[in-house]
């Protein structure tokens, strides 16, 4: 951007030149007038200070610039994309992670719950109440649920890793969050059905298109108007002589100053190439422009959506959360007073268990389609 800035300025350059320089000349002096006396050849050497300015009738400068400065815009909006893309990973690993802990509860009042049976399971047994394969079939219960919990507890180990590796921060950073218990965050307040179009435009993944059609276009245009002719301001002040030694000598001094017009007659076809080629990749930015705000109106439905679906499935959960625990509360009380089977209790304490995990497992989903919709507006709403 700076150098495209530049390129609108003066420029001063200094010119050493030694040439041979062969021609016809008018005649000096006697001759008649009219009279040339040709042909001739003797050395230029020249130095000089030159300075031109650019006139940029046709804004090919100003166009230069322009995309400069929106390539310069769109590289912000890139990394301001990329940074809110982290930001929603690791709010989502924050979530998992919280779910995983959750899990890890629900997980060991299950085991402490099937201990216990297994406790009274062998009781039961040694009075003769139940057989073998009901103390043997527990066992297999309470072995199922410790390799559970030694699974989560590697999940929720490589999420604290996941969310370090996010922030840029060494997993030490963050071990706090391991032992740390908090509930799933869940956002209490009513999503609009209809969010505003200006929400998803303002989107660095959109803005950062936008900015490169800008730039695209500004190109396509100063592409095209390389065609046309220049025109520049040139002065120059230095020595002329036909030999080194006569630039010491003071009757050497030039000044010049005027007009300078350059127009392209032949370039063999380099400047229409680059023409078609800057056309191009303007129609490339537009699709690209396309594609991005499509799939930011498909991210934003989606995440609606999976929200929608979680909050309805979460108030059946919840409901069946509650009759459960309900119905194997008086399985158990029955199971202790000897009036009910083991196999009844350990089926309905592993249906409480599921239904809990079950809704864990779907606040998680709420919470991560919550995440989903800030990023899908970058936090607009």
């Amino acid at each position: 951007m700076k150098s495209a800035k530049a390129e609108r300025l003066p420029s001063i350059d200094f010119r050493g030149q030694n040439a041979r320089v062969r021609g016809v000349i008018p005649s000096v002096g006697g001759g008649a007038p009219g009279a040339f006396i040709g042909p001739n050849e003797r050395g230029v050497v020249q130095n000089s200070v030159e300075a031109r300015f650019d006139l940029d009738i046709w804004q090919r400068k100003k166009l230069a610039n322009e995309a400069a400065s929106a390539e310069y815009s769109a590289a912000q909006k890139r990394a301001l994309a990329e940074a809110i893309a982290s930001a929603q990973r690791a709010g989502k690993f924050y979530i998992d992670l919280r779910g995983v802990q959750q899990q890890l509860q629900i997980g060991n009042q299950e085991l402490a719950t099937l201990r216990e049976l297994l406790e009274v399971t062998q009781a039961r047994r040694r009075a003769g109440l139940v057989n073998q394969g009901a103390e043997a079939a527990t066992h297999a219960e309470v072995a199922r649920v410790e390799a559970r919990l030694r699974a989560l507890e590697q999940e929720a180990d490589t999420l604290v890793i996941r969310i370090a590796e996010e922030t840029g921060q060494s997993s030490g950073a963050w071990k706090s969050l391991r032992t740390s218990q908090a509930s799933l965050p869940l956002h209490q307040a009513p999503i609009p059905e209809q969010l505003p179009a200006q929400l998803l435009m303002e989107r660095p993944d959109v803005e950062e298109s936008r900015q490169l059609l800008a730039a695209a276009m500004a190109l396509r245009k100063e592409a095209k108007r390389a065609r046309l002719p220049q025109l520049q301001i040139v002065g120059s002040v230095g020595r002329l002589a036909e030999s080194l030694p006569g630039l010491l000598l003071g009757s050497s001094n030039i000044f010049t100053t005027g007009n300078s017009l350059l127009m392209p007659l032949f370039d063999g076809g380099r400047l229409r190439a680059n023409f078609e080629i800057r056309s191009a990749q303007e129609k490339q930015a537009a699709i690209r422009l396309e594609e991005t705000i499509t799939k930011a109106v498909n991210e934003l439905a989606a995440a609606q959506t999976q929200l929608l679906a979680a909050i309805e499935r979460r108030q059946s959960l919840e409901r069946a959360c509650t009759a459960s625990a309900e119905e194997a509360e008086i399985s158990e009380q029955s199971f202790r007073a000897g009036l009910g089977e083991w196999s009844e209790v350990l089926e309905r304490k592993r249906r409480v268990f599921a239904q809990e995990e079950e809704l864990v497992i779907n606040r998680a989903a709420q919470s991560r389609a919550q995440v989903d919709i800030y990023a899908a507006i970058a936090g607009s709403w």
